[in-house]
């Protein structure tokens, strides 16, 4: 299964809607997102080969409203036109693999106080969780 084939089925299987963020965790090629569904599953959404991540106006909502997986987007262009700015069109390859590969997706996930999550990525992974 190729990249943008397992991100989008990876996505789809998260209850999205009405899930608890639990956590969010940033290493050096990924972000991890933990929610706990409305079901009681914990899961954690791990974004592969993370070139740009941002969450502003953070304040007191942890209730996911929705959550949106696209192939391209403002956000992931925003970042590449940095890497490039910074960079060169052609950037070096850096240590990590998952980084190197042509990145294509952006993930937002809204909070329902509007806040939202933006991580532009080359994959995404569903894990399931221990609960807390």
């Amino acid at each position: 299964m190729d990249g943008l084939s397992r991100a989008t089925t990876s996505y789809r299987n998260v209850l999205w809607a009405d899930a608890e963020l639990l956590g969010v965790t940033a290493d050096y090629d990924s972000l991890s997102l933990t929610l706990r569904e409305s079901t009681g599953e914990v899961r954690r959404i791990v974004c592969e080969g993370c070139i740009g991540y941002e969450a502003i106006g953070v304040w007191d909502e942890i209730v996911v409203a929705e959550a949106r997986l696209n192939v391209g987007g403002p956000f992931l262009t925003r970042c590449i036109e940095e890497l490039e700015r910074r960079l060169g069109a052609t950037r070096p390859p850096s240590g990590s693999q998952a980084r190197n590969g042509r990145t294509t997706m952006e993930l937002t996930v809204v909070l329902s106080d509007g806040c939202e999550i933006r991580v532009a990525m080359n994959g995404l992974r569903l894990e399931d969780a221990k609960k807390p």
